[in-house]
């Protein structure tokens, strides 16, 4: 093996998952905590190491779509907006607001090319097999971040059939977007293809903490990404956190428990990113083996037993049953174990 290979995936237990009276399984991760300068608060793990950081990337995916003018232009709502930021579950006020986005500006969901999987709802994707229907690209979880590229690409004349090109005007915008906001010089984004076909970018982790830290503040004027865009941004996702994932979703009940304090967004393969709004914080949580859901015992147990902040502590304290220790149930719905937060001193 090569031991500088293996030393950079050397991180800390961050979360044991116990069957019986034993640890089971461990995940292992980092996550790193930074103030708007990019001040690092507190660190564990190599959070130095690029990270893809997947759909925690899909607020500032966002930000030209509200600083090119298009916003306002096209009248697009707050509501629309917030699904254009989500990783949603494919329920029907989902789907509702993303083809009210599509309809806006001309087009269908023909024109979605995030590809198709069943809705993450599982209430919904029953109804769907009841009614003899299959799955189509608005029920994917990033239609609406496709819908807005699209609502993007009709505002500034920008052709439709590449969106996802890389060096598109769209894709370009982004990255300059995300480089300003994060501190990142555009030629050190490394660049990958997401589940969804979009690019995506890896980067440090204390670089999409500072992201998060600049959008949950909105007080800054930054190179393409202004206050007024990280503020329509912000207020969009705090104020309907439905919209963002759904029923039963972390994302949505981290933010409707937290509100107004806390905006909150996973990624896939374990990251998770916040922004503290009051005290101007961000965060960033990756799990090494991508094991889906234990990011968000990761971030609970940071902003409950961490990070301490009264007014979120007791706000989100309902949340430490379901994601601080979650019980884990087999078939049976009998009681086999638990994945609890570790929390781990190798800084």
């Amino acid at each position: 093996m090569n031991t500088s290979f293996a030393s950079t995936w050397d991180n800390p237990i961050l979360v044991a998952e116990t069957r019986g009276p034993i640890i089971e399984n461990v995940h292992r991760g980092a996550y790193c905590i930074v103030d708007v300068q990019g001040q690092i608060l507190h660190a564990v793990g190599n959070w130095q190491r690029p990270t893809f950081v997947r759909s925690a990337l899909k607020y500032f995916q966002q930000i030209p779509l509200v600083e090119s003018g298009a916003y306002r232009s096209l009248k697009i709502t707050p509501q629309e907006l917030a699904v254009a930021c989500a990783s949603h579950s494919g329920e029907y006020v989902h789907i509702r607001w993303v083809q009210r986005l599509l309809h806006k500006v001309g087009l269908s969901e023909k024109h979605l090319q995030c590809g198709t999987h069943p809705p993450f709802d599982r209430p919904t994707r029953h109804e769907l097999i009841r009614k003899g229907q299959t799955p189509s690209p608005i029920h994917n979880n990033c239609s609406g971040k496709h819908a807005a590229f699209l609502a993007l690409c009709v505002y500034g004349g920008y052709s439709t059939h590449d969106y996802l090109d890389v060096n598109h005007p769209v894709q370009v915008m982004i990255r300059q977007a995300i480089a300003s906001i994060m501190e990142i010089s555009e030629d050190s984004l490394i660049v990958g293809t997401d589940g969804c076909s979009a690019p995506n970018y890896a980067m440090p982790l204390n670089k999409l903490a500072l992201g998060f830290a600049r959008l949950a503040a909105a007080e800054v004027d930054y190179p393409h990404a202004s206050r007024e865009t990280l503020q329509i941004i912000r207020n969009a996702v705090i104020h309907n956190p439905y919209l963002i994932a759904g029923r039963n979703r972390y994302c949505t009940l981290l933010m409707q428990q937290g509100k107004p304090h806390i905006i909150g967004k996973t990624g896939a393969a374990g990251v998770y990113g916040f922004g503290l709004t009051k005290r101007s914080i961000g965060g960033a949580v990756k799990i090494d083996d991508g094991t889906s859901g234990t990011q968000y015992l990761v971030t609970q147990g940071i902003l409950y037993s961490i990070l301490t902040f009264p007014e979120i502590a007791e706000q989100i304290k309902p949340l430490n049953e379901q994601y601080f220790t979650k019980v884990i149930v087999n078939w049976s719905e009998k009681v086999t174990g638990s994945y609890k937060f570790i929390i781990s001193d190798k800084e």
